[in-house]
């Protein structure tokens, strides 16, 4: 592993969820490589639709489920090392049926959700057309060393 990539610590937790951390920690630690300078540790929780809808409500006033959700924890304040940048939280289930619906693998749909949530995260929207093109095209850079040729 490359110097630049030890800077980075992605940790994979699991909660009423699982995906394999290989697919996504070294994704994770490309786009952070390529966006950020300074160290940081990132957290991808896998959990169902049930608690990432609880917490799109409590957090998001949204009373139902999504495929990903991310919340920047960064405090300006932190001492340590690499500071918590934020987590990404990902309902498996929605991840499931969405890779049906869009006629690929799980694994697939997994990583697109945790590049739109490491994103957010790093400070990308999709609040207007210019912002969303911006974000869809940095995602499939990321996910497949292409960029995205517009007419």
């Amino acid at each position: 592993m490359s110097k630049r990539h030890q800077r980075f610590r992605i940790e994979v937790l699991s909660h009423r969820g699982r995906i394999d951390a290989r697919w996504v920690i070294p994704l994770c630690k490309k786009i952070l490589a390529s966006e950020l300078r300074a160290p940081i540790r990132v957290n991808v929780v896998a959990t169902d639709n049930k608690y990432i809808r609880q917490l799109n409500r409590d957090y998001r006033g949204r009373n139902r489920a999504t495929d990903v959700l991310a919340f920047n924890l960064c405090d300006e304040d932190d001492s340590e090392e690499q500071p918590l940048l934020g987590e990404i939280y990902i309902s498996c289930e929605k991840a499931r049926q969405q890779a049906e619906a869009y006629h690929h693998c799980f694994r697939e749909e997994v990583r697109r959700l945790v590049a739109h949530g490491l994103l957010h995260l790093l400070g990308y929207d999709h609040e207007d057309d210019k912002s969303r093109k911006r974000m869809q095209e940095k995602e499939e850079v990321y996910l497949t060393g292409r960029k995205v040729v517009t007419a």
